[in-house]
């Protein structure tokens, strides 16, 4: 006999007897047959193999602001079935909802990015336009909060000066004043003052949760209202000015003397 069917034979016969194991790698499971979709939101997993297919929960989402839903074309167990190549289009339960047109799947899948324009709690349906035989998969429900603007920290200590930082927070919030937990995203920021914008150090902050801490440096000094301050923060959402908010007023004093400037005439 042959030595390595000797030592495959002896193996087998310990093993048999009890005397060791034998430990088993198990192989990836192979997708099967396509019988039907399943949508993801943010948040969400695929989980192969599982009950439901899935891990993780739907991450509350802000009306108006874009995210992307993923759909999948899957087996029985929930493999994606990497050769269907079909056109599936995508609706929702919020009926003011923005939503591509239909997509084709490429290796299985295919992601879309939607927007909810209302608030509550809304799902997303994917339909196999290829196959109308395999059913309409539906999301689990999505929490959309609406954005009313952004609201900035009491501001106790009115005198700031330029080029020093200073601290402040910033809320996402709903028309209520509540926190729109939902809102991760950029939010720019410019500096208000009684003689126009001044610069502001970032320009661009991230929400996360629907909250930011950190440091914001006001670059033009503006002293005209000693007592009360004329200098504004404000932030405002890039894709959606209208959704903005201002902090309370303050006063910025000139910096430390640092040089001189010469301005001619016409300058």
């Amino acid at each position: 006999m042959h030595r390595a069917n000797k030592q495959f034979v002896v193996a087998l016969a310990i093993a048999c007897a009890g005397l060791i194991g034998v430990g088993t790698i198990a192989a990836p499971a192979e997708a099967q047959t396509y019988v039907k979709l399943q949508v993801l939101l943010p948040g969400e997993t695929a989980a192969p193999g599982t009950t439901s297919g899935k891990t993780g929960a739907p991450v509350a989402q802000t009306a108006g602001v874009p995210f992307t839903v993923r759909v999948r074309a899957c087996d029985a167990t929930w493999n994606t079935v990497a050769s269907i190549t079909h056109v599936v289009s995508i609706s929702s339960t919020d009926v003011s909802a923005s939503l591509p047109g239909p997509r084709q799947l490429a290796s299985g899948a295919a992601e879309f990015s939607v927007t909810l324009n209302a608030g509550g709690s809304f799902t997303f349906s994917a339909r196999d336009d290829s196959d109308p035989t395999v059913p309409e998969a539906t999301s689990a429900y999505v929490a959309s909060m609406v954005l009313q603007g952004f609201r900035f920290n009491t501001i106790s200590q009115k005198h700031r000066y330029a080029g020093v930082p200073d601290s402040y927070t910033i809320t996402a919030i709903d028309p209520n004043g509540d926190v729109v937990a939902g809102f991760s995203g950029a939010v720019r920021l410019r500096e208000l003052t009684s003689f126009g914008d001044g610069r502001i150090s970032p320009e661009v902050v991230t929400l996360s949760g629907g909250h930011w801490a950190g440091q914001l440096t006001m670059y033009r000094a503006d002293e005209s209202s000693i007592n009360r301050g004329n200098a504004n923060a404000y932030a405002y959402l890039e894709a959606n000015p209208a959704k903005n908010g201002t902090s309370d007023p303050f006063i910025v004093h000139p910096g430390p003397f640092a040089r001189l400037q010469i301005v001619l005439p016409g300058q």
